[in-house]
């Protein structure tokens, strides 16, 4: 027998096998159906567990209401609604205060983590930006931890304050006098020229990104153009 004629036996029986135990498959179904399924495979009836119902999150307003006036978070306000941490607002402007809130980009984050044991009631549920959120410790069970380090997170216009300066001392260290010298530290006058500035330039941002760097670059140009007229 050559290995070709081998093969193809091997080939022919593998089929004859496997369409052997399909209709085995298929007596064995018509048996158990026809027998009927309690004599051959009794079932007991037993009653599915009662699903456990989710605890649902209260909503921003309901945070923010329990937490004002407390007295345990220095930056929280309820006429400024921010981040309870660094206290970054909502860009939203809105009709009242409650809308203002809603509005405002803020997660809800747990004091004490799931996997410690913490709910999802409103004592353990704190509003944080994006940002304060994803750098926000958990640790053990207890509230304090997390509390203390809300309390001791710069706020947000002192960290962009200083960002500013940090950018425009690096596009030329003497930046920031000599823009002051112009009068640009009056905000109602910067954001006139920062305005017509912009308009005459290409400008270009990132999804979610805070334009500092971008606001300093035409900061800059302003105030080189200022200096060449």
């Amino acid at each position: 027998m050559t290995y070709e004629e081998k093969m193809a036996e091997l080939r022919e029986r593998a089929k004859r096998e496997a369409a052997d135990a399909t209709l085995l498959r298929k007596q064995a179904k018509i048996t158990v159906a026809k027998a009927g399924n309690q004599e051959f495979f009794p079932v007991q009836a037993v009653a599915d567990p009662p699903k456990k119902k989710q605890q649902s999150m209260p909503t921003i307003i309901t945070i923010a209401r329990y937490w004002s006036g407390r007295g345990i978070f220095r930056g929280l306000d309820w006429c400024y609604p921010g981040c309870f941490a660094c206290g970054d607002w909502s860009q939203h402007e809105c009709e009242n205060i409650e809308s203002e809130w809603r509005g405002a980009r803020l997660e809800r984050c747990h004091l004490v983590g799931k996997a410690e044991g913490g709910g999802g009631d409103v004592s353990n549920i704190v509003l944080l930006c994006k940002r304060c959120h994803r750098r926000a410790p958990m640790v053990g069970s207890s509230p304090q931890p997390m509390i203390d380090w809300i309390n001791r997170q710069e706020y947000y216009i002192n960290r962009m304050l200083r960002r500013i300066e940090e950018e425009l001392r690096a596009i030329r260290p003497t930046l920031p006098e000599e823009a002051v010298a112009l009068g640009l530290n009056d905000w109602e006058k910067l954001k006139t020229v920062m305005a017509v500035a912009a308009h005459s330039m290409n400008i270009g941002y990132h999804v979610d990104g805070d334009m500092i760097a971008t606001g300093c670059a035409v900061l800059g140009s302003v105030v080189n153009l200022s200096d060449e007229v």
